[in-house]
């Protein structure tokens, strides 16, 4: 609801002064533009808003009829489109849509790519670790367009390697406490005494929690015939516990823990990842689930302009990229060329000078939740 009260007193002021020019009918063109104006007031980031909505004239009537993926979409979408003063007939679903009997999923393999198109040689948008949730949006034979429910991210993911999920059962997985894998790669078995392998998870899966043993945790975990218990090793996990608090120091032990994972443009895992999953990777493993850019995470953060202002543990950006800064005016940041991240220096003359950290810096960033700087 900030985000209408927001929209209201920009966005739409802007569509009104658009709406009043207009004489008579309005034209295909001018409402083309109307919805555009709509969708990119209704969302910061394409790639998080589903909004699939056309408009058109009908007998006198404005109708508009489409699928938008939350209530705020729809309520700027009517809001907007009541200033060009026609009866307006509403036929926008709102999530979950009708034509998708089971609109829940979670992946079932130890990790899924999202692709930007329904083909695996489209770009890489996205990778969703074994036991994510996503809602489904649509389905176009063997791929689905689904959204995770973590981080928003909207893409292309091979529908049979995921488990449908009803939406109750949806609702019971996510009000469950969960654990979350430490270690870059961990066996999940079938049984409590652990000799009876079932796969192996990637550092970062959080997996719901039934019961804490002595040495095993009892999870739930998605799997080819439906829903089933699995069990871990304690030694592998943590308890995810939201917004913990945290020392500066441990979010760089962290970051170093990171540091030998490949850059990889969209990818999420320890296998491969872009600077925005690894960040996200770090911060997870102190129960913040941050978003995994900068336009995203702003808000929730301290802007901080000088760079010798900067304090371990904050977010450092530069260029295109993001970085975590690890005193001593060191930085923890990609090299996309060369696949790889690396621990650099912002100073001039210093061992490890990194250029464009130094010419490049647009802001600091301190996180305000958790972290006690």
């Amino acid at each position: 609801m900030p985000k209408l009260i927001k929209w209201l007193g920009t966005g739409l002021l802007a569509l009104c002064l658009q709406a009043a020019t207009y004489q008579g009918v309005p034209t295909r063109e001018q409402l083309n533009t109307a919805l555009q104006l709509v969708r990119e007031r209704s969302s910061s980031d394409a790639e998080m808003s589903y909004f699939e909505v056309d408009a058109f004239l009908e007998k006198g009537k404005l109708i508009l009829r489409g699928k938008v993926g939350d209530v705020e979409q729809k309520l700027l979408l009517l809001a907007g489109f009541h200033q060009f003063h026609l009866p307006l007939v509403d036929q926008v679903e709102l999530f979950p849509f009708r034509q998708i009997s089971t609109p829940y999923a979670w992946v079932r393999t130890p990790w899924l790519d999202g692709f930007a198109e329904p083909n695996p040689a489209s770009p890489l948008k996205t990778q969703l670790l074994f036991g994510t949730l996503l809602r489904i949006l649509k389905t176009q034979g063997d791929w689905a367009l689904v959204q995770s429910v973590s981080d928003r991210y909207i893409s292309w993911v091979a529908y049979p390697e995921v488990l449908p999920v009803p939406e109750q059962k949806y609702d019971e997985l996510v009000g469950l406490d969960s654990v979350m894998i430490r270690q870059p790669e961990t066996q999940l078995y079938q049984d409590e005494a652990l000799t009876q392998p079932l796969l192996s998870v990637l550092a970062g899966t959080r997996l719901p929690l039934i019961r804490a043993g002595e040495n095993v945790y009892e999870v739930l975990a998605p799997g080819a015939e439906g829903i089933r218990p699995a069990y871990l090793a304690k030694s592998a996990l943590r308890l995810f516990i939201p917004s913990q608090p945290f020392l500066p120091e441990e979010l760089v032990a962290e970051a170093r823990y990171w540091l030998k994972t490949p850059y990889l443009e969209g990818g999420t895992t320890i296998k491969g990842c872009d600077d925005g999953a690894l960040i996200q990777h770090i911060f997870k493993q102190f129960g913040v689930l941050l978003p995994r850019k900068p336009r995203q995470f702003l808000p929730l953060t301290l802007s901080i302009r000088d760079s010798e202002q900067l304090k371990p543990g904050d977010l450092y950006l530069y260029g295109q990229h993001i970085g975590l800064y690890l005193g001593e005016g060191f930085v923890l940041h990609p090299v996309p060329d060369q696949h790889r991240f690396l621990i650099s220096s912002i100073h001039p003359g210093a061992p490890r000078y990194y250029k464009p950290l130094h010419l490049e810096f647009k802001q600091g960033a301190r996180l305000l939740l958790g972290n006690p700087n």
